[in-house]
Parts: C-alpha cells; structure tokens; sequence
C-alpha cells in the first residue's frame, strides 16, 4: 500500500488512470471536472493554506494544457467555483450540521463534527438564537452523541477575504464534562484564539474559537479531539 500525502484525489485520478489511459478523447471529456476538484481542494494551489503537492501542480498544469486555459482562465473557473461551493446563504442551522458531518466513538463518548462554511456570526444575524439552539440540541438528540463539534471555515470578508477556521463544542444534556477544559486542551495543541461574537440568551457558540491554524481541518483535529476526550 503507497500513502502519498497530497491536495486532491483527483490529481491522483488524472495521474494514475486518465493519463496513463492515453485516450486523448476521454482526457478531454474529463479535464475541466477533475481540474476544478483540485483547484477547489487546493485552494488554487495554495500550499501555504491547503495540502498541496507537486502531484497537484503536475496535474493542474496538464489539464490546463488539455483545456487550452491559461493562468486567468483557471483562476475564473475557480472563482466561479468556489462562490456556488461555499453559497450556504439559505441554509439553517440544522442544514449545515447536516450539510458534512462525520461521528466516532472515543472511548466512553459518541461524538460528532460538523464541518460548514457559514461564521458563527452570520449564522446568528439570520437566525434566532433560540431557533439555532433548538436545532443543535435536536441535532444531538437525534444522533444520540456525548459531544459536538462545530467547524467553519471560510473566506473572511473581513478580513480581505482571507481563509479562516473556527470552531466551537457543546454536548448533550446528560453528558458531565467541562467544554471549557476540552477547549484549553485543544488550544494546547493547536493554536485558537478567543472569538468575539454577539452574546445570546441561550449560550449558543458560547465556547468558539478562532483556529490560528489554517491548516487545521476536521482530518487534523480529529486525532486530537480523540487524544483529549479518551481520558473521560
């Protein structure tokens, strides 16, 4: 078994079954789908934000070639790509936990990450605290979880569209441990910073953070969570 470390599966798809097929008509047919995967998982091939490898540049470069685009062509098309991919304007709260979510057993826990890419902030601008509260604890009822984690990440427009991460926990009602220690350990291990967000009524986001780490996606903060909650 080979474990290559890089950006986009579909780098290795052009790589290892379009490219070594040789049938220019199917490369054709496939070189705008598989490139706009990779810009889109790579962030237009951002090694400094995403897991960008030399296996994602080749495969950028030779399907760029295929389609005849040049550097603005693909950076439109990836433009163009991330507004409808990250366009979750119209969705609940309930539609976003839903929208990406992954669970696990660690150890005496259920618990559950849900990845969106809404702030926490906006999240709170067009829904009711409460509607948004009622939603979460229905979310964790439903899916009989200890605990939930809530990660967001996005271009932030305030901060000149830069990409940013937070994250925030919270746990169902029969679940004894302290989010707050949960929460300092994770920052012992991966950088977050307090988040300042309109207070509410009901506690929501209470518990956010601003993750310091770009990089730090649920793949990487999973193992960590596990770390952190196997002693309870």
């Amino acid at each position: 078994r080979v474990i290559e470390l890089i950006g986009s599966c579909s780098s290795l798809v052009y790589r290892d079954v379009v490219a070594k097929a040789a049938d220019e008509g199917v490369a054709r047919d496939v070189a705008r789908l598989l490139l706009g995967a990779i810009v889109l998982d790579t962030r237009m091939l951002d090694a400094t934000t995403t897991r960008a490898a030399p296996v994602d540049f080749a495969a950028a470069e030779s399907l760029r070639d295929i389609l005849g685009w040049d550097e603005d062509a693909t950076r439109a098309e990836y433009e163009s790509l991330s507004r409808a991919r990250h366009d979750q304007s119209s969705f609940s709260c309930a539609q976003l936990l839903a929208k990406d979510y992954k669970q696990w057993t660690m150890g005496s826990l259920e618990v559950g990450i849900a990845s969106f890419g809404v702030r926490f902030q906006d999240l709170l601008a067009r829904q009711d605290a409460s509607s948004v509260n009622d939603e979460i604890v229905a979310f964790v009822d439903a899916r009989r979880i200890d605990v939930l984690f809530m990660m967001s990440s996005f271009e932030d427009v305030d901060a000149d569209g830069a990409f940013a991460r937070q994250i925030d926990v919270t746990k169902s009602s029969a679940c004894s441990i302290e989010l707050e220690a949960v929460m300092r350990d994770l920052g012992e291990r991966t950088p977050l910073a307090p988040l300042r967000l309109p207070e509410n009524d009901f506690g929501v986001f209470k518990s956010a953070r601003a993750q310091l780490d770009v990089k730090a996606s649920r793949k990487k903060v999973q193992p960590v969570v596990l770390e952190i909650l196997a002693r309870f």
